[in-house]
């Protein structure tokens, strides 16, 4: 039997595609943003990619990371989704390049993988 808390949601195309966006707009790598985020590359990319829903608790951390408010956030989630093929750049959102130190070596071991 099945519990309430197994059910999952289906992961949001638009929400990949915003985090995707302030991501670049950062000029932020996967890896940076997960290392300061708390969360894993694979992670983050499955999230960008639309085959993850992330919680709650995922969500403000990567908010957090890329310097973003909610609503922000839910600003660009609100716009319609973009047609297969076509460009992300319909996704327009305030806030400019955050820059977010790359790790160094020693920071970087302990990244989770």
């Amino acid at each position: 039997m099945r519990h309430v808390s197994e059910v999952h949601e289906q992961p949001d195309p638009v929400l990949a595609a915003v985090v995707k966006q302030l991501r670049e707009e950062r000029d932020i790598t996967q890896e940076d943003l997960a290392y300061e985020a708390g969360i894993t590359v694979s992670s983050l990319s499955r999230i960008e990619r639309g085959l993850n829903s992330p919680g709650w608790t995922t969500v403000v951390k990567i908010i957090n990371a890329l310097g973003v408010s909610l609503a922000e956030l839910v600003e660009g989630l609100e716009r319609p989704p973009p047609e297969p093929g076509s460009p992300l750049g319909q996704l327009q959102l305030r806030g400019g390049p955050r820059s977010v130190s790359r790790p160094t070596s020693s920071r970087r071991r302990h990244i989770r993988r």
